[in-house]
């Protein structure tokens, strides 16, 4: 059987995977569709990016981001979401360090 780590890493994977191919915030020039990062104050933004792997930011997306995405990256983005809860992973905004503390 798998941890729980091992799952939330295939997990952020598989997510990372459909950020990659669906690009729903459109990130050019350092802006996003919405024209600001969400993640602007995360205590794990560095200048070259995230510096954790923090799935829930990987599978949230604004409202801007939503509307614009199509419907089949929503509903796999939601399935990543209904296996955390699945397997009783927090849900929460930050890094593994705070996930499996």
């Amino acid at each position: 059987m798998k941890s729980k780590l091992e799952i939330y890493n295939e997990l952020y994977e598989e997510a990372s995977e459909l950020m990659k191919q669906y690009d729903p915030c459109g990130i050019k020039d350092g802006k996003c569709v919405r024209g600001r990062f969400c993640c602007d104050g995360c205590r794990y933004l560095s200048p070259t990016g995230c510096t954790t792997k923090a799935l829930v930011c990987r599978i949230w997306l604004c409202e801007k981001a939503k509307s614009k995405a199509p419907e089949e990256l929503l509903l796999k983005l939601e399935d990543i979401s209904t296996r955390l809860w699945q397997y009783d992973i927090k849900q929460e905004r930050g890094g593994m360090k705070d996930i499996f503390k």
